[in-house]
């Protein structure tokens, strides 16, 4: 099995067996599609609360997964960023929380910058949409837009 098989073998164990959503990115999401890129690590963005996170970092690691940056890992996921991680394979994995109430804050405030292209934007939430089979991204969208415009 490949480091890749290995990997996201654990991650859909862990994830799955924790009833969250989630899913993969970046290079890996894009070799899917037929156009391998040289990098070697693991995108995966996962729907969680923070306050689930840290027992999530702990099943991860009870199959292998370490910090990569051991000296920050307690920051990190205080911070609940990212989360990079090493598989004893050597494979990488940056593991992206979503679905904090500081997304929603993030969201606001590029809203009220007026450096967001509204229209771009949700092309790309319903092709995000469509191809991970859920129906909340727009809505979202739409929800903040009309909390900014209420002011």
């Amino acid at each position: 099995m490949s480091a890749v098989a290995e990997v996201l073998d654990v991650l859909r164990r862990v994830l799955d067996g924790h009833g969250l959503r989630w899913f993969v990115f970046g290079a890996q999401a894009v070799a899917v599609r037929g156009a391998p890129r040289a990098t070697q690590d693991i995108d995966v963005t996962v729907q969680v609360e923070r306050a689930r996170l840290r027992s999530l970092v702990e099943a991860l690691e009870s199959e292998g997964l370490r910090h990569r940056y051991p000296e920050r890992a307690e920051e990190l996921v205080a911070r609940g960023t990212v989360v990079p991680f090493i598989h004893p394979s050597g494979m990488e994995v940056d593991l992206v929380p979503a679905g904090r109430g500081k997304d929603l804050d993030d969201l606001c405030s590029l809203l009220e910058s007026g450096d967001v292209n509204l229209e771009e934007a949700r092309d790309l939430l319903d092709q995000l949409e469509e191809a991970l089979g859920q129906s909340d991204l727009l809505p979202r969208l739409e929800n903040a837009v009309r909390a900014i415009e209420k002011g």
